[in-house]
């Protein structure tokens, strides 16, 4: 059995990626500088997208509990919202909740990639061969129908 190391996962949103492992954001291909911190701070807010990340959950994770100031926060919410370009009324990314902290509110599509045991980047895709005869000859398999022919558009 091959070896195959833990998936590289990278985060696609509007005409961005953000590539997890390597620890680069792009924008259609082409590099965006992004400072450690605030690369770390985005992705963990992207990660957590579905509710909102205190300021203190931020400040103690990525500030290792230090005594800082908002100022810190902001400036580094700021500088990915600078290269993300989402500085605009109403932010298209990153929401800020007065007196709570930040939240992702982009449209994210999750890419798992793996490396096999030659160090070859793979993706990760669902394995799609469907014998359309047999599959769709029961009534609950054809109440699936729907979701199979969207994960095979999804693939492509």
């Amino acid at each position: 059995m091959k070896e195959v190391s833990p998936p590289n996962k990278s985060f696609v949103f509007g005409d961005f990626r953000l590539d997890k492992k390597s620890q680069i954001l792009t924008l259609n291909g082409r590099e965006i500088h992004l400072p450690k911190r605030p690369f770390y701070v985005l992705t963990y807010l992207v990660e957590n997208r579905e509710r909102i990340v205190s300021r203190n959950e931020l400040f103690d994770k990525f500030w290792d509990g230090h005594d800082v100031y908002d100022d810190a926060l902001r400036k580094t919410v700021g500088a990915i919202r600078h290269a993300i370009d989402d500085t605009q009324k109403p932010p298209r990314f990153i929401e800020t909740r007065y007196g709570s902290g930040y939240r992702f509110i982009g449209t994210v599509e999750e890419i798992l990639e793996n490396t096999n045991g030659n160090g070859n980047l793979g993706s990760v895709k669902p394995n799609l061969n469907i014998d359309l005869n047999n599959e769709f000859s029961s009534k609950s398999n054809r109440q699936n129908f729907p979701f199979i022919l969207i994960a095979i558009l999804l693939v492509r």
